[in-house]
């Protein structure tokens, strides 16, 4: 059960396409509100500009100051909290992933060739590369 059998392939004009590994069919659906990749593309230019503001405020320069609970050094109780914090984050993370590619998955309807394509190559994968050939390397 750790594999899909319904994988996601990026977005098109229809929605979400996804890729049936039993059926070998490529299917569509409605976009979940959290996948919309055009918008994606525009806030990640402002993505290194709050990592620095959060690396100059949390050196102490900055206007954010962070308070250290555990009065500077580890712990046996700092390694329960970090263990614990790492925890929610992975399931935090793996919940919204889910939640943003595959919400709609139940409603996927068969779609045609064009519309897999489309999805295929504007898939932010491959928009990082200006060849759009499958090679070994990007495997």
């Amino acid at each position: 059960m750790i594999l899909k059998k319904i994988i996601y392939i990026g977005e098109s004009g229809e929605g979400a396409v996804y890729f049936d590994t039993e059926r070998n069919l490529a299917l569509s659906a409605p976009k979940s509100k959290l996948l919309n990749t055009d918008e994606a593309g525009l806030t990640n230019y402002f993505i290194p500009i709050l990592v620095g503001f959060l690396i100059v405020g949390g050196s102490g320069l900055g206007f954010f100051t962070v308070a250290n609970p555990f009065s500077g050094y580890y712990s046996y109780e700092t390694l329960i909290f970090l263990v614990f914090a790492w925890i929610f984050e992975f399931i935090g993370m793996v919940w919204l992933l889910e939640r943003a590619l595959y919400k709609n998955v139940k409603q996927a309807q068969p779609t045609d060739k064009q519309n897999f394509r489309s999805a295929v190559y504007g898939n932010l994968l491959w928009n990082n590369f200006s060849d759009k050939r499958v090679t070994v390397g990007k495997k």
